[in-house]
């Protein structure tokens, strides 16, 4: 039990810290990860939403 501890004291010595750079580079990947879904995510609502209301034309004329 005693060696685990050990063994994960010196791992945590081994991890090292991020950079700045780092950071700001995840940060940006993020915020254009979210800007592309959220374009895809409206695009697809607006589809589908033209097609539900072309069927419920369709349905409302005959």
């Amino acid at each position: 039990m005693l060696n685990f501890f050990y063994s994960s004291l010196e791992t945590i010595k081994n991890v090292k810290i991020p950079t700045t750079s780092y950071f700001i580079n995840m940060i940006i990947a993020i915020i254009v990860i979210v800007l592309i879904s959220s374009v895809y995510f409206v695009g697809l609502d607006t589809i589908i939403s033209q097609v539900v209301i072309l069927f419920y034309n369709i349905m409302k004329a005959n």
